[in-house]
């Protein structure tokens, strides 16, 4: 999907379409301020003859040579590399580089590609599938699985990569979709627990978004226009996450993330030690306190009967600042 002068199996080279679109979306994100990154599975290639195969042998999908004949490092010496290599040096500033399927390569190999990237590009942050699945310490941070979210804060950085439907990319066969509010309170969950959220959306063959995707994201974007700052720059509370919904935490402020309304309108708190003066919907910046009783034993705050914002449906903000 770039312009690879490795092979003239690419899409400038194969495809009427005659255009690197890595070009035009380097320009494009650099005149609007936003970060590029690239993905690159470098261990699997179906056109090279001595990159990795199918694994799914039984599927008889591909004709493939015989596995032990191959020379693996052969390709990554003179073809994968380079690949990363123009990648690296042919689009200006690369922010994030995204590896996939955990490969055969060794530690000094895996090295090799790390220094690379630093070399060329030393503010790169790179993910973890680099190398096998226990050593996601070669990047900068943990890849989960496809859709999986981590249940708790793991004191290093880790990556939710989601999906709105049910496939990565584009398929107009896809019929399941996620709903507003099951994305935006995984949004929340991931971020409570010392995540990111890295949502994949797939344009059709003509560049465009379909309309449930765009319905979703601009969902997203109303309720993120509230309640961006219980996000960014936010980590996870050193408190249980309650039954009621999660918690985030910036500075002296923790932010209360309702998901489920109790039916007496109290929210409560265990272990709510740190002196807590101020309590307020996030929605309303402090316009309006709320009242609160604190003790040896939490913090409860008593909600108000009606809620104005109409974003409160997938998630309720409140703020308490403390000394």
């Amino acid at each position: 999907m770039f312009d690879s002068k490795m092979t003239n199996y690419n899409i400038v080279d194969a495809t009427p379409y005659k255009k690197d679109p890595l070009k035009e979306l380097s320009i494009a994100c650099k005149k609007e301020g936003i970060k590029l990154g690239v993905y690159y599975s470098v261990d699997r290639d179906w056109h090279h003859p001595d990159a990795q195969a199918n694994y799914l042998k039984e599927s008889n999908f591909w004709d493939y040579p015989d596995e032990n004949k191959k020379d693996f490092n052969n390709y990554l010496d003179n073809y994968a590399i380079p690949q990363i290599t123009e990648l690296l040096t042919n689009y200006g500033e690369i922010s994030i580089f995204i590896f996939d399927d955990i490969g055969k390569k060794t530690v000094k190999q895996n090295q090799r590609i790390i220094d690379l990237i630093h070399k060329y590009q030393p503010g790169c942050i790179i993910n973890s599938r680099l190398g096998e699945w226990e050593h996601f310490y070669y990047g900068d941070y943990r890849q989960m699985g496809d859709n999986q979210v981590s249940n708790r804060d793991n004191s290093f950085g880790w990556e939710s990569s989601g999906t709105i439907g049910k496939s990565f990319g584009y398929n107009k066969y896809d019929t399941v979709w996620q709903s507003s509010k099951d994305l935006i309170r995984k949004l929340v969950d991931i971020v409570s627990n010392g995540g990111n959220y890295r949502l994949n959306i797939g344009p059709d063959a003509e560049g465009l978004i379909l309309e449930k995707a765009q319905m979703r994201l601009l969902d997203i974007g109303k309720w993120m226009k509230v309640n961006s700052e219980s996000i960014y720059g936010t980590q996870s509370a050193k408190l249980w996450q309650p039954k009621w919904g999660r918690i985030t935490s910036k500075g002296n402020k923790q932010y209360l993330h309702v998901f489920d309304i109790p039916a007496n309108k109290r929210i409560v708190v265990n272990d709510f030690t740190e002196k807590v003066v101020r309590v307020y919907m996030l929605a309303d910046r402090g316009k309006k306190p709320l009242s609160f009783e604190q003790s040896y034993l939490g913090l409860t705050v008593n909600l108000p009967d009606k809620f104005a914002n109409p974003a409160d449906e997938y998630d309720i903000v409140i703020v308490v600042e403390t000394e």
